[in-house]
């Protein structure tokens, strides 16, 4: 009987959590924001806010009726305001919708270039504070333009444009700067923070490399080139070509890199910090128009050479490039000291950017072609015409 009295009792208990959520929110109820952008406003100490929110009636899947190719309906809506803070502008933007703003889907953050000059210190409180922001947000700094002109461009392959933002920075720049990356450079000692840069071509968003801060305020941009440098000491994926050259010869043979493993070192001499670089490259040709047969173990010895001085001159320039251009350590040679000798840096902490500037580099740096393809000379040239030597 008592068994029977406690299967009952167990059986109403499941009915009572079998009718589900109380307090549910239907998702066409639900303002939800994709992307924002923030730039200065037209108005004295007002910003522009720019969001992208979507349209879930035209997200379906593939073959729904609801989705943006068979109904012709863009699957985001665009709300542009100008206020004097985040909060402000969701203020207003929720007095505007018919729908409750939703910010914990937010997956890109754009600041344009000349508040983001002006300092973003203010933004990143604002957008930390409030735990319904996700911190793994992307971090972008629109390059020679507003911030939200990169919106007002077709996004070709990606039914939403945050998505190709998202993939282009992880597949192609392989630096995805989140919030929460800004966050920890900016309060390692010895680092400053950085950000992915981004502007348009031939009307198409693309990344153009990174943006360098101090202090949350925007110092510049490395190239391309010097970004896949920068990227390589980080320990993340580098993808990057290089052109070798033979002397008094057209052409030339290009080499991408695909493989490169960096080794950082630190030591105190004489009360002075000296750096040592360890780099291992490889690489593999994808064209050859010196016409020259890459079979050829001597050519190819030229070749590792030029390819190790190519690599250090790319090293060189980026290095030039932050410590006398900008005078920022985004590369955390002040960090490495602190790290492996915290009371040394406890010591000159106060006067390290100052010493930043000076500091020289050692560079140890094996690189070798190990892929030359599938032939060795081209298949237009007889291998008689073929520089062996």
């Amino acid at each position: 009987m008592k068994i029977k009295a406690f299967k009952v009792l167990a059986l109403i208990i499941c009915m009572l959590l079998l009718p589900g959520c109380w307090d549910r929110k239907e998702i066409v109820d639900q303002a939800i924001i994709l992307t924002t952008t923030i730039d200065v406003g037209k108005s004295p100490n007002k910003y522009l806010f720019h969001s992208h929110i979507a349209e879930p009636k035209q997200l379906g899947g593939e073959g729904q009726s609801g989705t943006e190719a068979q109904t012709g309906k863009s699957s985001i809506a665009h709300m542009r305001i100008e206020a004097r803070s985040i909060d402000e502008s969701r203020f207003i933007a929720e007095n505007m919708l018919s729908r409750d703003i939703v910010t914990s889907h937010r997956r890109v953050l754009i600041i344009g270039e000349a508040l983001a000059r002006q300092g973003i210190e203010e933004f990143l409180d604002q957008v930390s504070r409030n735990p319904k922001n996700r911190i793994n947000t992307l971090l972008i700094i629109s390059k020679n333009m507003p911030a939200y002109q990169l919106l007002d461009v077709n996004i070709p392959l990606e039914a939403l444009p945050q998505e190709a933002f998202y993939e282009i920075a992880v597949r192609k720049a392989h630096t995805p700067t989140s919030l929460r990356d800004y966050f920890i450079s900016s309060t390692t000692p010895g680092v400053q923070p950085f950000a992915l840069a981004y502007t348009k071509k031939f009307g198409k968003i693309s990344f153009n490399g990174l943006a360098i801060f101090q202090d949350h305020k925007l110092i510049g941009f490395l190239n391309v080139d010097e970004t896949q440098a920068f990227t390589s000491l980080l320990g993340k994926r580098s993808v990057a070509g290089v052109m070798l050259k033979f002397p008094e010869q057209e052409g030339g043979v290009s080499v991408m890199i695909s493989k490169i493993k960096v080794a950082r070192h630190v030591s105190i001499v004489d009360h002075k910090p000296q750096f040592s670089f360890k780099v291992k490259a490889e690489g593999q040709v994808t064209d050859n128009t010196a016409n020259v047969d890459l079979f050829s173990p001597k050519i190819l010895n030229q070749l590792n050479k030029q390819f190790e001085k190519e690599i250090q001159r790319h090293y060189t320039t980026l290095f030039h490039t932050l410590q006398k251009k900008f005078g920022v350590d985004s590369a955390g040679l002040g960090a490495m000291i602190y790290k492996k000798y915290p009371n040394y840096w406890n010591a000159i902490s106060k006067e390290w950017n100052t010493m930043y500037r000076e500091q020289k580099i050692q560079w140890d740096i094996q690189a070798e072609i190990t892929n030359v393809g599938a032939i060795g000379p081209p298949l237009y040239n007889s291998s008689k015409s073929m520089i062996k030597k």
